[in-house]
């Protein structure tokens, strides 16, 4: 079964700057990688969600179940990788647990749904990495862009540190130059192949 990694981190952690790099890596050393993202794969998945979806669903209501089928999708797609192939996903189950105080999505964070939440997700994954980056520094990445304030920022990444520990995440600083991560996190992933 192909090598599924997940990385994770608030907005403006620098995650899509180091998927970037590790990809570059994995594709100069020959290494088969597939890239999945919630982003890349957005319009048909919202398509499908929106079919199973009643029409008072809110936004992020469909954004749960289009997660869910970017999930089915992997799966799918499983059979056809190979056993040293490896699956990079941009962003995954954590995202929305971190997020969950903002999303206003009608089921409250204290909910018992949430303990169980990441059970729905079956596909199997390798290592996720968490990129730990402080607010101020994402803020400043993100510039004008930002739909955060810091203190929400704040709560969120706190968020994405207990499920870090709760599940095991491989913590990166998020400070540190991204070509460093890069090689760092393609040492945990491949060791003895880059």
């Amino acid at each position: 079964m192909a090598k599924i990694i997940v990385f994770d981190g608030i907005p403006g952690a620098g995650v899509s700057a180091l998927k970037d790099c590790l990809l570059g890596l994995f594709k100069k050393a020959k290494l088969k990688c597939y890239f999945y993202s919630i982003e890349k794969k957005f319009p048909e998945l919202i398509t499908e969600a929106m079919k199973e979806s009643q029409s008072t669903s809110s936004r992020n209501q469909i954004i749960m179940l289009a997660r869910a089928h970017l999930d089915t999708l992997i799966l799918d797609s499983l059979p056809d990788r190979k056993d040293d192939d490896y699956i990079f996903i941009d962003r995954w189950w954590g995202n929305t647990i971190a997020h969950l105080p903002y999303l206003h999505i009608g089921i409250k964070p204290d909910n018992e749904l949430w303990k169980t939440y990441p059970l729905n997700f079956k596909t199997k994954i390798l290592h996720t990495f968490f990129v730990n980056t402080p607010v101020k520094t994402a803020m400043n990445r993100l510039g004008y862009m930002s739909r955060y304030e810091e203190n929400v920022l704040r709560n969120i990444r706190k968020e994405y540190l207990k499920l870090a520990e709760q599940y095991n995440w491989i913590k990166l600083s998020g400070t540190l130059p991204v070509e460093k991560l890069a090689k760092k996190s393609a040492h945990i992933i491949a060791p003895h192949k880059l």
